[in-house]
């Protein structure tokens, strides 16, 4: 913008603006509207100085926006890795988010084998903020709930932290077994003879023992064709030799209990717990294992299934709260006072369980009970037969042997 130059003179009767006069008829009448018009002029050269400087403000403010839209903002805190193996490092954050953070599995699965809904834990909500999020929620929902599709599917879980002002990131990769497609119904039952035979070129490693009941109580060796990659597998396989084992239906009787994984040898042992009817057997079940090195066929077979009978009723006769009163009436202290679910799920207290006492069926209450609560030692397991109220069995839990129900 060009600056204008305005010049006005007052020289007696004449006024000349810009080099060119105006007759003023009455120099003294009309001194006022000269000195108005120069007061005019100036006001005029002012605004036009005035809106220039305001243009060079302009142009330097936009200047100064411009320049601040290019310059970096400031980063934030990088985002910290957190590795499984991070437990170790005791006593730091790093450590303790490791810690805090994981996943929890159905009975049987694990993060290489995972058939039913997961769930994502923090263990300590009140020091820490975490969200989860799935790499694909069409397999693994943000909530954990799992959809198996027709092949396995490897997914990413990313759980974000935020703990004493800084961001930590926990990655967990989860493989969803694909859909169960095999008819166990078309799956042979061997008999002895035939597993003899299928391992005839394998006699190093082949082995059979029988159990009282006349059932495989330990096999070594070949026994099915079946892939095992899942607890459902290592049951699917159990089909083959379900005749041997004394088991009539091995998906209603078998349920997943737990999962363990060696290194040297590399293998895996899935291990099963007996139910009849919904009610648990003590301490009676199936292990199958298989080398991983190998071709996936399962290997070994540890069995202490108890043949229950067909037609054995498991309606209890008394409550748990008669029983209760049995074991205290019996001498083995007070009931254990239980303060909330979880105290009374670690103890089975008041579960209803079916016993192999000395090859005779039982249906049982198991109570706990105490004569000092404040001692762990002076607990009592008790045994109720829950049709006629007898304590069948009683002893301190810490002599007891988990293993064995006498």
């Amino acid at each position: 913008m060009q600056r204008q130059s305005v010049c006005i003179m007052a020289d007696g009767p004449g006024v000349y603006e810009e080099g060119q006069s105006m007759k003023i008829s009455s120099y003294r009448g009309k001194r006022k509207t000269a000195w108005l018009l120069l007061v005019l002029a100036l006001a005029s050269q002012l605004a036009v100085s005035c809106s220039a400087k305001d243009s060079d403000s302009m142009t330097q403010t936009m200047e100064q926006v411009k320049a601040s839209e290019t310059e970096p903002l400031a980063e934030e805190s990088p985002v910290i890795e957190v590795k499984e193996s991070d437990r170790e490092k005791e006593g730091t954050d790093v450590s303790r988010v490791a810690e805090i953070t994981e996943i929890e599995f159905a009975r049987g699965d694990q993060d290489k084998s995972v058939t039913r809904d997961v769930r994502f834990v923090n263990h300590a909500p009140e020091e820490m903020d975490t969200s989860w999020t799935s790499a694909d929620e069409s397999v693994i929902t943000n909530e954990g709930k799992v959809t198996r599709q027709e092949k396995d599917k490897t997914v990413t879980i990313t759980a974000d932290v935020s703990y004493n002002g800084k961001k930590y990131r926990k990655n967990f990769t989860l493989t969803v077994k694909r859909k169960l497609d095999i008819d166990v119904d078309s799956l042979e039952d061997y008999s002895l003879e035939q597993l003899d035979e299928m391992n005839s070129g394998n006699k190093e490693h082949y082995e059979v023992e029988m159990n009282d009941f006349g059932c495989i109580g330990h096999m070594s060796g070949t026994y099915s064709d079946v892939k095992v990659d899942s607890w459902e597998t290592a049951l699917v396989s159990l089909y083959n030799i379900k005749s041997l084992l004394g088991i009539r239906d091995v998906f209603e009787e078998l349920q997943p209990d737990g999962v363990a994984e060696w290194t040297e040898p590399s293998s895996r042992d899935y291990f099963f717990q007996q139910y009849y009817k919904g009610v648990e057997v003590w301490h009676c079940g199936v292990s199958v294992s298989h080398n991983m090195d190998g071709d996936c066929r399962a290997d070994f077979v540890s069995s202490g299934y108890f043949p229950v009978p067909a037609d054995m009723d498991v309606q209890p006769q008394i409550t748990v709260e008669e029983a209760r009163k049995k074991a205290e009436q019996a001498g083995y202290g007070k009931c254990f006072p239980h303060d909330d679910e979880d105290d009374e799920k670690d103890y089975d207290d008041g579960k209803l369980y079916i016993v192999n006492d000395e090859g005779k069926c039982r249906l049982v209450w198991y109570i706990t009970t105490t004569s000092n609560p404040e001692d762990v030692f002076a607990t009592y397991d008790v045994v109720v037969d829950a049709k006629n109220g007898e304590v069948v069995y009683g002893e301190l839990f810490a002599s007891r042997d988990p293993g064995t129900y006498h």
